[in-house]
């Protein structure tokens, strides 16, 4: 049966989440993330892309992949983020094994899970400079 416009409003808003154990921090710590709005995936992926001065073409990095998503998705207990933008340099230098653990989950819970193949057509157009112009 097909949606209706707002039914379908009413129902995306529903953002699904996971609690995720981090026991390396604290016995007990949790972490929940929670799937992002359509808003933040816009963020979060222009925040991958700069205009490269020497050449003046588009310039694709992944550095700091993990703690923007981790910005974008982790809620304290009360629902508010856990995190700003202020904070992804020391996220940055979070350690790996927590930090993979639940950068994971929040790729699980946003639908991110991007193909190695759909990865590496990415990154060789942004290398040849062959990315579409917007």
């Amino acid at each position: 049966m097909f949606l209706t416009a707002d039914e379908f409003k009413q129902t995306a808003k529903v953002r699904p989440y996971r609690d995720v154990p981090v026991p390396e921090l604290r016995e007990d710590a949790i972490i929940r993330v929670r799937c992002f709005t359509a808003l933040d995936k816009d963020q979060y992926d222009a925040a991958f892309w700069s205009m490269d001065e020497t050449t003046g073409k588009p310039r694709y990095t992944a550095a700091g992949a993990r703690a923007r998503l981790l910005v974008l998705t982790c809620e304290n207990a009360d629902g508010s983020r856990m995190f700003t933008e202020a904070d992804v340099a020391d996220l940055m230098a979070f350690r790996a094994d927590v930090a993979d653990r639940v950068f994971d989950a929040a790729q699980t819970v946003c639908g991110l899970r991007a193909d190695l193949e759909a990865l590496k057509n990415v990154f060789g157009a942004a290398r040849s400079g062959a990315l579409p112009s917007a």
